[in-house]
């Protein structure tokens, strides 16, 4: 897909722990991005070995920064993203999970909601994928915090929570309380939330999510699984027919 070069520098926020295959992929997520001017903060703790020596043998592009933690005195989830988002340089930033896949076109098409009086974008529906079934889910509609992407200046009036889990849910009420935010319906395909039994919410959670979400046709789940497990290409002929599953969804 083509890039784009964009004067705003846009902040992606990533926490990460104990996933470090998850973690790859979500790093070539960032790579694939059509926007360019971008860059990625990745936090971790000095805990986490197999992490830590990862990230800190591994050869990354010049707008890649780690970010690493003492464990002791353990920080929460809410935290440690809100120290992430302290050491960013952008104009902008997102929340970037290491749990899910980022479609190339993410940051563009998000970043294209804004204007001077709309300062954030969220999504109302993903994509929801089960690792451990293989099933793939379109989600019911709300606003899901982890696809905020939002002007940083917003970040001197609120911050991450300070929980381990639902630290972002307040940030977000507080957010669509207090300033214009386009929420969008329609592009399900941008982001894909995934189960894989290491997430920071439990089974549970999911399961109830799975739940109040429509499942995908075996042929359709198949393909998002090519995706998340083969890491096929989204070529124009893959990125068409992705984004077909959810058209016919909504006529």
């Amino acid at each position: 897909m083509e890039k784009i070069v964009d004067r705003n520098l846009i902040s992606c926020i990533c926490v990460t722990r104990n996933k470090l295959e998850l973690l790859k992929k979500s790093i070539i997520c960032f790579n694939n991005q059509t926007y360019l001017n971008k860059e990625l903060i990745i936090l971790y703790e000095d805990d986490d070995i197999e992490t830590l020596e990862y990230l800190e043998n591994a050869t990354f592009s010049e707008n890649i920064f780690l970010v690493k933690e003492q464990f002791f005195p353990k920080k929460n989830l809410g935290e440690l993203r809100n120290i992430a988002i302290s050491q960013s340089n952008g104009d902008f930033f997102c929340q970037w999970d290491d749990d899910d896949w980022h479609h190339p076109l993410r940051l563009e098409i998000q970043f294209s909601y804004l204007t001077k009086e709309v300062v954030g974008c969220i999504l109302s529906r993903w994509t929801v994928y089960d690792y451990t079934t293989q099933k793939a889910y379109l989600s019911n509609s709300r606003a899901w915090e982890g696809s905020i992407l939002c002007r940083k200046e917003i970040f001197d009036k609120f911050k991450y929570e300070d929980k381990s889990v639902g630290e972002d849910t307040s940030f977000i009420r507080q957010l669509l309380n207090s300033y214009p935010i386009q929420i969008v319906n329609r592009l399900p395909f941008l982001y894909f939330y995934t189960y894989n039994s290491k997430n920071t919410w439990g089974q549970a959670h999911f399961e109830k999510i799975f739940e109040s979400s429509l499942e995908l046709s075996v042929e359709q789940s198949a393909f998002i699984s090519k995706i998340l497990i083969d890491n096929i290409e989204i070529t124009q002929e893959n990125n068409d027919r992705l984004i077909s599953f959810y058209e016919d969804l909504y006529r």
